[in-house]
């Protein structure tokens, strides 16, 4: 397919979604961060901030792309030369597991999710939906999130939603950790652990060399497509909204 062609198919999904509806044309913004000098093919690695260059990011149509990309059935991105499909896991990162987070911008994005049954015994029955932002005002539960692209030591990705720090001027301490342990995981590896009497994360950097972590070199969007894979609502018929209304 030509690049005109798939223009076209971005801007189609773009207005059937209404996301163009009341919102300025997206304009192509450069990166306070940037990738790195010189990188292998399908690797990066980031020692320091100051290792990257200025790089320019179109994040015009980002939930159109993520839609496309899902209703193809994109393949789920792999480490390194890794055959078989892998399981993209949606959440903080693993208890007990040091990981590393991507610095670069191209591997941050803001989208509307739910998490679907809110409330359940099991948190394996908890998932998170990416929903389309014009369905924002359908039902509660949904959120604004950053989600951000990390990898454990045993090389698997994972997704994470981080929630965004309140504007109106007050902390929440659970969300100011969240954010400053991922800072730190930019450049070294860390382990995250939920402190409930300090209401916070705590974390500890590895005394271990273990070098850089190796990400896909894939758009971020094929990422969560296969991320979330299945899990994407993009309409008003979506069952979890419809039972969320009380239709079914």
């Amino acid at each position: 397919m030509s690049a005109n062609e798939e223009e076209l198919m971005s801007q189609d999904i773009v207005n059937l979604l209404g996301k163009e509806t009341g919102s300025p044309p997206a304009e192509t913004q450069v990166s306070r961060r940037a990738a790195p000098e010189v990188a292998l093919p399908g690797t990066f690695s980031t020692p320091t901030h100051k290792a990257l260059e200025a790089t320019v990011i179109d994040k015009g149509n980002s939930m159109a792309d993520v839609i496309k990309k899902c209703s193809r059935k994109a393949a789920t991105p792999q480490v390194e030369k890794a055959e078989q499909k892998t399981t993209i896991r949606v959440d903080r990162p693993p208890p007990q597991s040091f990981f590393r987070m991507s610095p670069l911008e191209e591997h941050q994005l803001e989208m509307y999710t739910l998490v679907y049954p809110a409330e359940s015994e099991s948190k394996k029955d908890r998932q998170t939906y990416l929903v389309s932002e014009d369905l924002f005002e359908e039902g509660k539960g949904f959120s604004l999130r950053k989600l951000r692209l990390g990898v454990t030591r045993e090389g698997k990705l994972f997704v994470w939603p981080m929630s965004l720090p309140n504007l109106g001027g007050w902390s929440n301490t659970w969300v100011d950790s969240a954010h400053e342990c991922a800072r730190q995981a930019e450049t070294r590896w860390c382990c995250i652990n939920s402190d409930t009497k300090l209401q916070r994360y705590t974390w500890i950097c590895a005394l271990g060399d273990f070098g850089e972590p190796t990400f896909p070199t894939v758009p971020f969007n094929e990422i969560l497509a296969s991320a979330f894979e299945g899990r994407i609502i993009a309409s008003r018929d979506h069952d979890i909204l419809r039972r969320l209304r009380g239709e079914i």
